[in-house]
């Protein structure tokens, strides 16, 4: 049983890297578990890719919720924002990802440390505030060194009305 799982979990790390929907769709007709380990779901991976068509694809059929986290506070928006995909971002956000959180696995954090403006200014409009207790706790979490590439950032972009 054990051998067989570990199949049906590389089938799906596989599928997932490559963007391929058509075995997704049959795992998931099949009801194979869709969390590849305690800290990764399937959607993670796909949004980890960027494969936009596949990421709405779970987040549509209802089998991977867009606000999914684990246990560290990771979630599928803080990998988007991380890699710099605007589109699965929106796509995240319009199915309820949360715009919120501070610290290292944030989503605003991943993005300004990336480069990201692009997001940051997303996540701006869609509702995240930048307001002195963030910036001090975004400070303390990464211990200053992104500090003054949000205080550039607010300084060229502004925040969010």
């Amino acid at each position: 049983m054990g051998d067989e799982i570990e199949l049906l979990r590389k089938t799906w790390e596989s599928a997932m890297e490559k963007g391929d929907i058509a075995t997704a769709k049959e795992l998931v007709d099949k009801n194979i578990e869709m969390y590849l380990d305690e800290d990764t779901c399937v959607l993670l991976v796909a949004v980890s890719h960027g494969y936009l068509e596949l990421c709405e694809w779970l987040i549509l059929q209802r089998h991977q919720p867009a606000g999914w986290y684990n246990r560290w506070g990771y979630t599928v928006l803080s990998e988007a924002c991380r890699n710099g995909y605007l589109a699965v971002c929106e796509l995240l956000l319009d199915h309820g990802a949360e715009v919120g959180g501070i610290g290292v696995n944030a989503p605003f954090t991943l993005a300004i440390q990336n480069g990201h403006t692009d997001i940051c200014k997303l996540l701006l409009q869609r509702g995240f505030k930048i307001n002195r207790r963030k910036r001090r706790e975004l400070n303390e979490a990464k211990e200053g060194r992104y500090l003054n590439k949000i205080e550039k950032f607010i300084e060229k972009y502004g925040e969010a009305k």
